[in-house]
């Protein structure tokens, strides 16, 4: 009888043990399971932190080595410190075609399109000289590297009496697209 007693004292330790060891595995488990989750959630956020400094240093790579390019891309607008000098360049082109170039008037004008508000130089000009000086300017003008719409553009042969002479008038109006 007491070897049954101590047997049946040995299996109720036994057994007390196994629960408790069972109770403190899993909390130990369901501890070790909750961190996981934390550390895998801290490594995403570090994965999704490390690609948005990467897509950053990527972008700034890129405005870096597209700088000059940019550059580049101002020289066909026209801003506000180059007016006079795109009006020269209009009074130049006419030295060069033969033509004879006055301006007439120079007007600022914005317009609101689909990807905001844009403002134009509008430059209206006359020339006069032979047909070819005063279509050559025109040529010319066109060919400017400069975003420009022709707005009007009118040739006239000037008469002299009954007569008709060599000498032409251009009326030109062109709006040129102004950054800044």
């Amino acid at each position: 009888m007491i070897y049954k007693l101590h047997t049946i004292q040995f299996l109720t330790i036994a057994t007390g043990l196994a629960v408790v060891s069972i109770v403190v595995y899993t909390l130990l488990f369901l501890e070790i399971k909750e961190k996981n989750r934390e550390a895998s959630l801290i490594a995403s956020e570090l994965d999704l932190e490390a690609k948005r400094d990467k897509r950053l240093r990527s972008i700034q790579n890129i405005v870096r080595d597209t700088e000059q390019q940019r550059e580049q891309l101002n020289i066909y607008f026209v801003n506000e410190d180059s007016v006079v000098t795109f009006i020269e360049t209009i009074e130049a082109l006419g030295g060069k075609s033969g033509a004879e170039v006055e301006i007439v008037s120079v007007n600022i004008e914005e317009r609101n399109t689909e990807e905001g508000n844009s403002e134009f130089l509008r430059l209206t000009f006359s020339a006069t000289g032979t047909w070819n000086e005063v279509f050559y300017l025109f040529s010319l003008v066109e060919l400017l590297p400069y975003k420009i719409e022709i707005k009007r553009a009118s040739f006239e042969s000037r008469k002299s009496g009954t007569i008709k002479s060599n000498v032409w008038n251009g009326s030109f109006s062109i709006a040129v697209a102004k950054s800044g």
